[in-house]
């Protein structure tokens, strides 16, 4: 069986579309914090993890939300959220007894919060924004 991947599959308007946005921002906050975990220790790796958490959520929330026909901006920030939660729970998993990714204190629930927070007041916002240059 072949599958092809045809224009449909990141339509403006698809639910793979935000799901791939959203797989790509779990991903690169994941590798920012392994990367920051093996350079930092466990604290400052944590604090400066939230920064870019939230950063990286941004961004590719902007890049979801430019074009027309995106997802309410709810929908797109429990999307983010929840892809996120389950990439964390995978790097959870894989490193239990390995080492600690994040400080307890700060957690993955922390991040989560952030991602949530982040994702929903950039959907909305990236759309005015759009309407008022046009």
């Amino acid at each position: 069986m072949r599958l092809t991947l045809g224009r449909g599959l990141l339509a403006h308007h698809s639910i793979s579309r935000l799901v791939l946005h959203a797989l790509m921002a779990a991903m690169v906050s994941g590798a920012v914090l392994v990367v920051l975990r093996s350079s930092f220790s466990l604290g400052t790796a944590s604090g400066l993890y939230l920064l870019a958490v939230s950063g990286v959520t941004a961004n590719f929330a902007a890049l979801y939300a430019r074009p027309p026909g995106a997802e309410e901006p709810l929908i797109t920030a429990l999307t983010f959220t929840a892809v996120a939660g389950g990439v964390d729970l995978a790097m959870a998993t894989i490193a239990r007894g390995r080492l600690d990714l994040v400080h307890p204190m700060v957690g993955f629930g922390v991040p989560l919060i952030l991602v949530f927070g982040v994702t929903g007041l950039t959907a909305e916002i990236v759309p005015m924004l759009r309407r008022n240059r046009a």
